[in-house]
């Protein structure tokens, strides 16, 4: 009688254990669903007077976590306005996936309807900056009592500049200062100094001051259609070993034809650094602020230029 008890007892501990394995389970995937959503979210919340940089959070706020910035909305609006981040590199639509998650994941007794109203504002004024910032603008709607010329002169010139930081490492290459030059067909007896009285940064100044023209010339007559590029850099070469030829020498800014738009500019001026790199060219300068003048090397006029592989006088 006794074995039959505990057998009954067995048989109800069984039967229970399931529906508690069963529970249990269930409060596993739901704590796993949680969790997922909260992933499925990338934000989190941060408590009062956490700080990101020089930013301080004076309540609880939520932090969102892009490509290219970790921190709370108001801290993004801020860096956009300074222009610290890009504004075409954030996505708007990934800020509001994950607010949205964050609300579904809130209980409704938490959530702050002063937030909501905040988020509101501070993504149509993301929306704002990222449409006027990246909608194109027709350059004859743009005038000088326009807010948006003086932004867009801005633009330009720091676009040059970042031309002229972005071959340095290039020139550095082919500064021909105190170097010599050989052919394979010369001896060490023909070698000679491309570059006399001369360095990189009066040609690099130069190359400015007929950039610089240029860009007023372009202000003057806008064209109305894209051009394709006239010559390459090698066929540059070639036009400019022509000249030099018949000439003998000739004024670096003579090199640069009125009708040059600023990548013909770019152009010359790659083919020139070419030139002097192969030791085609010499460049000298008598005083400081003077005019420089470029000269043929002789005995190069009719040897060919061993250009490097890969290099097909396209930039």
């Amino acid at each position: 009688m006794q074995e039959e008890v505990l057998q009954s007892e067995s048989v109800e501990n069984d039967s229970v254990l399931p529906s508690e394995s069963q529970s249990n389970s269930e409060s596993a995937a739901s704590e796993q669903t949680v969790s997922t959503n909260q992933n499925a979210a990338n934000a989190e919340i941060i408590e009062p007077e956490a700080i990101e940089g020089d930013f301080v959070v004076a309540k609880p706020e939520i932090v969102y976590h892009l490509s290219d910035f970790d921190g709370p909305i108001p801290l993004l609006y801020e860096l956009i306005k300074s222009a610290k981040i890009a504004i075409e590199d954030i996505f708007i639509s990934e800020v509001t996936s994950q607010y949205v998650e964050i609300i579904r994941n809130t209980p409704k007794e938490e959530l702050d309807f002063d937030y909501a109203g905040e988020f509101i504002t501070m993504a149509a004024e993301l929306v704002y900056l990222k449409s006027i910032r990246t909608l194109p603008k027709d350059d004859e709607e743009i005038t000088e009592d326009d807010p948006e010329y003086e932004r867009q002169l801005l633009i330009n010139k720091i676009k040059e500049y970042a031309l002229l930081v972005e071959q340095s490492d290039k020139l550095r290459e082919i500064e021909t200062i105190n170097r010599f030059y050989r052919a394979p067909v010369f001896t060490d007896k023909d070698y000679r100094v491309a570059l006399v009285n001369f360095s990189l940064p009066k040609l690099v100044e130069a190359f400015a001051r007929v950039l610089a023209n240029a860009a007023i010339h372009e202000q003057e007559i806008i064209p109305k259609k894209v051009v394709k590029d006239r010559f390459s850099v090698h066929e540059q070469m070639e036009n400019i070993r022509l000249m030099i030829s018949v000439r003998k020498q000739m004024k670096f800014t003579d090199l640069f034809e009125p009708d040059y738009d600023k990548g013909d500019i770019v152009t010359t001026f790659l083919a020139v650094l070419e030139l002097l790199k192969y030791g085609r060219l010499r460049a000298e300068q008598e005083e400081v602020f003077g005019e420089i003048t470029i000269f043929a090397i002789e005995g190069t006029e009719d040897v060919p230029i061993d250009f490097e592989e890969g290099d097909d006088g396209k930039y």
